[in-house]
């Protein structure tokens, strides 16, 4: 799972005998070491619920309700605005590093 880009589980995991959070899963594979882009899939769209979704490390949270097509479609840009804020912790905005290297203190967008 270290080299997987995307994750979606579900929320609510039910198997025999045990009921799963996909939270909860998250929380610990985080926990573990994985970056990569995580998405938590949910009957439940409140508010509460997408806040849990995004404690556990997640950063979209997907309704069930949300149309397939239009879930890979949103996905994407959800992707694409991770892998930009990945990029931008890896690589400063090159304003940002001339306006501390030049020690104005100022800093530019």
């Amino acid at each position: 799972l270290e080299k997987g880009d995307i994750l979606i589980l579900d929320e609510h995991v039910d198997l025999p005998g045990a009921e799963l959070h996909g939270s909860v899963i998250l929380k610990e594979l985080r926990a573990r070491g994985y970056r990569g882009f995580a998405c938590i899939r949910s009957g439940d769209s409140t508010e509460a619920d997408k806040a849990r979704s995004l404690q556990s490390g997640a950063q979209w949270h997907v309704g069930k309700e949300v149309w397939m097509r239009d879930l890979i479609n949103q996905l994407r840009v959800e992707y694409r605005k991770f892998k930009e804020k990945e990029q931008w912790e890896i690589q400063p905005h090159e304003d940002l590093v001339m306006s501390r290297s030049s020690g104005s203190g100022a800093v530019s967008d």
